[in-house]
């Protein structure tokens, strides 16, 4: 900032500014983890899924009826990384797979959600998954790890909005 004794540093527009970069760079990220689940069901799905959607994040042991599950020699590796499948916190965000429903069982892809570990520190929006494989986004404000953790089901509603490009 220019000022009348010459150039000085803002400091709380620097650190308001550094704020909204990462808040920006973790929600392009987690919109990036989002395609991923989608990427890793169908990958799981033409796989060891045999046409269907996996209905859990994190195979139980010594199975692979889940998008993760541990490395092992011989063993083809598994479709999602283990920070995501865990729930995260990875790039400022948590993840996870809202419970498999009947139209689950029937085909149809599962919910995903994806909320950030720090509301308006770590991110602002809440995405989620639906079940055609877009991903949407809305803030859902300071409870969103409370709503994320909480919610059972998903229906898009008039103030979520579907997230462009892909």
């Amino acid at each position: 900032v220019k000022g009348a004794s010459g150039w000085s540093f803002d400091v709380s527009a620097m650190a308001a500014e550094l704020r909204t970069r990462r808040i920006g760079r973790n929600e392009l990220d987690a919109i990036q983890v989002m395609r991923a689940y989608v990427d890793a069901q169908d990958e799981y799905k033409a796989g060891a899924g045999r046409g269907r959607y996996a209905t859990r994040l994190v195979a139980e042991p010594g199975k692979r009826d889940g998008l993760y599950w541990p490395q092992k020699p011989g063993v083809a590796p598994s479709p999602l990384g283990p920070y995501v499948a865990k729930g995260g916190p990875y790039a400022g965000y948590r993840f996870r797979q809202l419970p498999a429903t009947d139209v689950a069982a029937a085909g149809a892809l599962p919910v995903f959600i994806g909320w950030p570990a720090k509301w308006d520190d770590t991110g602002v929006k809440t995405f989620v998954v639906d079940r055609d494989g877009g991903v949407r986004q809305k803030d859902l404000g300071p409870d969103s790890g409370t709503r994320g953790r909480a919610m059972w089901g998903f229906a898009p509603d008039e103030c979520s909005e579907k997230v462009d490009g892909g």
